[in-house]
């Protein structure tokens, strides 16, 4: 029974190429193509399989029915809804086929077979978020490392160098009446008698 829903699948694909609406066409194509690797999992095929809604899917995919909506806007936006439901279907029948199933050979096949790293490109295009890789050079880790410690090392002793010029400018608190020499002590008697001759 999976060869005959591959083969729809494959019919489908086959059938996107004479839609007229290309956008429409390569959307559909993505979901029939994740459609097709999750088939590859027996265990995915036999849970969805039971899910009325793949077959009437593929039966309006077949048909080229959103390619034919696709000139009214309200059926348009039904179909881009249809669409949103779709792929989480796909995601959400493949946690159930994971859940389900806990022997590692599920696993195994996922991760042979690409399907792991084609769910994590989807979820990157759907968070927007740049695929991480790995870095196999040790050495340039181990430099980048030394670089970031040697400009916090920097950073620190500029700030030491600046707090050290501060302190060395203001040793203590000066009421100076002179503000062109900065050394000079404060004669508190001059200061009040200034200040008399400045009120009288």
């Amino acid at each position: 029974m999976n060869g005959g829903i591959k083969k729809c699948i494959n019919v489908a694909l086959e059938s996107l190429e004479l839609w007229s609406n290309k956008k429409v066409a390569e959307s559909w194509q993505l979901w029939l193509n994740e459609l097709d690797m999750f088939f590859m999992i027996p265990e995915y095929f036999q849970i969805a399989r039971k899910i009325k809604k793949y077959n009437d899917l593929l039966l309006k995919i077949l048909a080229g029915q959103p390619d034919q909506d696709s000139k009214d806007a309200g059926l348009a936006a039904k179909w881009a809804i249809e669409q949103k439901e779709a792929v989480e279907l796909n995601y959400k029948t493949m946690s159930d086929t994971f859940k389900a199933h806990d022997e590692s050979s599920i696993r195994e096949l996922a991760l042979s077979s690409g399907l792991v790293s084609r769910i994590l490109r989807r979820l990157s295009v759907v968070s927007g978020e740049k695929p991480r890789v790995l870095e196999e050079d040790k050495e340039e880790v181990v430099e980048e490392l030394e670089e970031i410690s040697l400009q916090r090392q920097g950073s620190s002793l500029k700030e030491l160098d600046v707090a050290s010029r501060v302190k060395n400018v203001r040793k203590g608190v000066g009421y100076s009446t002179n503000s062109s020499k900065p050394g000079e002590k404060f004669d508190v008697n001059a200061y009040i008698e200034n200040k008399k001759q400045r009120n009288d």
